[in-house]
């Protein structure tokens, strides 16, 4: 086969498959060209080689680990790309147990991170002297080059999954409502929190539009600042917090505190709401109002002069007898002694 044939049938190793496909399926077709007996992806880590692909006497071949002291493996760790093209029992003096164990031939080229540092190795043996080494390590360097690419997606891939897994357990059990909202105003999430405050299920309002959560008087004025948000970039809400009426399932208006950011990914934009529900908060302080009024009223009408004197004689309040009384308006009397 030509040179250029084999870089091409290299480099067209199992296009988009999983990352195990494709380390194996490289390893298989680098077996194939160089007439290989054993191929491996190693991840090494301390001086000890574990195989995280590999491929012996043309099928998967199980998970190896090994020190990679005295072997070829540790020279491509320390220097970079190797090649033996023959006699690689009498140059390492191999043990049985070793992976290159009755092999002629060796060619070992590094894999790295992002940052250029060599984390592992893609290497072959061969039972006969290598024809071309050159090309042999050109092609092993090649297919080094591809690993070391998919390895460090599957790093970032995994730690997007880590985080995403994260984010979605923290919304999941956060205390108050999270929802998201896309640039349609149609709701993409919808946490537990905001279940039980709405009395709906997630999945009876992902894709809806979030006027349903919006009481039906509301939703004409709402409609116009989302309007006018998109036209102009003015926002009333985005960024800060107000209260604001929401409608529950059953129909029930309530008050909450509505916090909402602006979230732009892939350009595109979306929205962020958290919800707190301050339906006792404000009956808390309905409860204080009438209590105060119904405290004025008795204490306005009392018959008797009363006033309320701090511990020093400041005159904190005085009923409206009082007042009258000495003919003087509530601010000229509070806070005097």
């Amino acid at each position: 086969m030509k040179p250029s044939h084999q870089v091409r049938e290299l480099a067209a190793s199992v296009p988009g498959a999983t990352t195990d496909e494709l380390l194996h399926g490289l390893l298989e077709n680098l077996a194939g060209i160089l007439g290989a007996r054993r191929a491996y992806v190693t991840e090494v880590v301390d001086g000890v080689a574990r195989s995280i692909a590999s491929w012996e006497d043309s099928h998967r071949g199980p998970v190896r680990e090994y020190q990679i002291s005295g072997t070829p493996c540790a020279t491509v760790m320390q220097h970079g790309t190797q090649v033996v093209d023959c006699g690689l029992n009498q140059l390492y003096m191999l043990e049985e147990a070793s992976l290159g164990y009755g092999c002629e031939s060796f060619i070992g080229s590094p894999i790295v991170d992002h940052s250029g540092e060599r984390i592992g190795q893609l290497c072959v043996f061969g039972t006969n002297p290598l024809d071309d080494s050159e090309m042999a390590g050109a092609l092993v360097s090649l297919a080094a080059v591809r690993v070391s690419a998919e390895l460090e997606h599957r790093r970032h891939q995994a730690a997007l999954e880590r985080s995403e897994a994260y984010s979605r357990a923290i919304v999941a059990t956060a205390a108050e409502g999270i929802l998201t909202v896309d640039n349609n105003g149609r709701i993409e999430s919808f946490n537990q929190a905001a279940e039980k405050m709405f009395g709906y299920r997630a999945d009876e309002l992902i894709g809806k539009d979030v006027h349903i959560l919006i009481p039906q008087q509301l939703r004409n004025k709402h409609a116009s600042y989302v309007e006018r948000f998109f036209a102009t970039g003015e926002a009333s809400i985005i960024g800060t917090g107000r209260e604001v009426s929401a409608q529950r399932k059953d129909g029930t208006i309530f008050p909450i505190h509505l916090a909402a950011s602006e979230i732009s990914l892939d350009g595109g934009r979306s929205f962020a709401g958290i919800i707190r529900d301050v339906s006792s908060q404000r009956a808390a302080e309905e409860s204080l109002k009438a209590s105060e009024r119904r405290f004025r009223a008795v204490f306005d009408q009392r018959l008797q002069l009363v006033a309320i004197l701090s511990p020093a004689g400041i005159v904190l309040e005085a009923n409206q007898r009082s007042l009258d009384f000495a003919g003087l308006e509530h601010d000229q009397v509070i806070g005097r002694e």
